[in-house]
């Protein structure tokens, strides 16, 4: 087993956990997904749908099963991922495109705009700027009245990026219970290497100043959002 197959394993496992414990609020970011796809998904007649940093499919796979779907793009950089999501997105048939390549990337494997774009905890990753440019290739490649919908984790806007990631972990240990701590370790590592969350005013009004109109905007906690965009 290659090492950056046991790397993906071990951190597959401990977000099964956070997922199975709704330790990132899954289960209510999951209801808003499914309650925005019954509101507009059920009038197309087809989907076609990218997914930005799809991962292993979960939560849109289960999600989409009783729409017609015309095609379904997803992008990751962890091809073990994307293994299991071409096993879980195999009832697509022909529309399915999985491709392990980085999310910015992803006009070249597109030849025509979609109606719904979607990402679930990967574009924090990016630097502010790398996000207002990912944001407007988006809004470029979606369908007029076409559907942006972004699950991520974004700061409290005077919060910096160090109080942020310090509260982040506190909130983790003090209540992510059933996390041992090689998972807490690992949780500590990603996010303090790897996340750059943007102020809620900075994706408010950057996706405002490139073109959105915002439809809904939820957070069960004070980390952990829901947006819903239409062009």
């Amino acid at each position: 087993m290659s090492n950056s197959t046991t790397i993906f394993e071990n951190s597959w496992s401990v977000y099964q956990l956070l997922i199975e414990e709704n330790y990132m609020h899954h289960a209510e970011l999951r209801s808003l997904l499914d309650s925005s796809f019954k509101n507009f998904a059920t009038k197309l007649e087809a989907l076609r749908i990218l997914d930005l940093g799809c991962g292993d499919g979960e939560p849109i796979c289960s999600l989409l099963k009783p729409y017609n779907i015309s095609s379904y793009i997803g992008l990751d950089l962890a091809q073990p991922a994307l293994n299991i999501a071409a096993e879980r997105f195999a009832f697509i048939g022909n529309g399915l495109h999985l491709y392990n390549a980085n999310m910015e990337s992803f006009e070249q494997y597109l030849d025509e705009p979609v109606n719904i774009i979607y990402s679930s905890f990967a574009i924090h990753h990016l630097q502010d700027e790398a996000k207002y440019a990912l944001w407007t290739k988006i809004y470029n490649n979606l369908e007029n009245e076409g559907r942006f919908i972004m699950i991520d984790v974004a700061r409290e806007n005077k919060a910096s990026r160090s109080q942020y990631l310090s509260d982040y972990i506190d909130n983790c240990i003090n209540t992510w219970n059933k996390l041992s701590k090689e998972g807490l370790d690992l949780i500590n590592d990603h996010i303090s290497n790897f996340d750059f969350p943007a102020t809620q005013t900075f994706i408010k009004e950057s996706l405002e100043e490139i073109g959105f109109t915002l439809i809904k905007h939820e957070h069960p906690d004070q980390f952990h959002h829901f947006w819903e965009w239409t062009k």
